[in-house]
């Protein structure tokens, strides 16, 4: 039997995702649609019919997360992940979903009245919406949460218990921030690998920087999507398949461009 989330788990994902509050009033679930230039497939079929079931569900309990609406907005498929979105897109209120961008019917909206409108967004799309939808959320104070080529047998994913994981995170970003690098042995089809993280000059990000607003409801975005300072100088090493992958990075003004070893009594180590 194919996995689907049930009214109650959607509401009770929103709540633990976004953690929705005083100034929280509408959450729009966002679907690209194939055209001519980029054909349908059943796994994308499968996660617009998704998308719409989880619309329906969510705007039947919408009280219960704190919203006025719940929208679902169909737009043209951008061909190429991460490029800039359309314009415009429609909303799908009732009845069967179009089957391409060509089929869809309704008066367009433009993305920046969704993007004031909406505080919360969900994008189980085909193409990834993930670095337009960043951009426009330091703008417009929106949250968004992207999922793309999301299908079913990744909704069990979806019940875990995030107060858990975030205490994981905490404990680990706890070691990380001491940390001047990160050796990681693992084995992978019978071979042994190795991976090491130069962690120098850059902070963790614990579980505060999840979707939840701002104190007081204010919709800018939190730290956890804001740019991450550059990187200084340093190399960083990455042994893998019998592979040496070595990358040099400018160091910054009066620094060694080429960097030096982390202080080993500052380093992580994870077998």
């Amino acid at each position: 039997m194919a996995e689907k989330l049930n009214a109650d788990e959607l509401v009770a994902l929103v709540q633990r995702v976004f953690t929705p509050g005083e100034g929280d009033r509408g959450l729009a679930i966002i679907v690209d649609m194939p055209d001519a230039e980029a054909a349908d497939n059943a796994a994308w079929k499968e996660r617009r019919e998704m998308a719409a079931d989880w619309a329906g569900l969510l705007s039947e309990r919408k009280s219960e997360i704190g919203m006025e609406r719940v929208n679902l907005l169909l737009y043209r498929n951008v061909r190429a992940n991460n490029a800039n979105l359309p314009a415009t897109g429609t909303y799908h209120s009732q009845g069967p979903l179009p089957n391409n961008a060509d089929e869809m019917r309704g008066g367009a909206v433009s993305f920046d009245q969704v993007f004031e409108s909406h505080e919360i967004l969900i994008a189980p799309t085909q193409f990834s919406a993930t670095a337009p939808l960043k951009m426009a959320a330091r703008q417009c104070g929106f949250r968004a949460a992207t999922m793309p080529g999301f299908d079913r047998s990744m909704i069990p994913a979806l019940r875990l218990d995030y107060k858990v994981i975030g205490e994981r995170v905490d404990r680990l970003k706890a070691i990380l921030d001491d940390a001047q690098k990160c050796d990681i042995r693992f084995d992978a089809a019978g071979r042994e690998c190795a991976l090491t993280l130069d962690l120098r000059h850059r902070g963790a990000h614990g579980a505060e920087d999840h979707l939840g607003p701002e104190e007081g409801g204010d919709r800018r975005r939190r730290r956890g999507l804001e740019d991450a300072p550059p990187r200084h100088a340093g190399a960083v090493d990455a042994v893998a398949w019998g592979k040496t992958l070595t990358q040099r990075r400018e160091g910054a003004e009066g620094e060694n461009e080429e960097g030096g070893e982390p202080n080993d009594e500052r380093s992580t180590k994870h077998e």
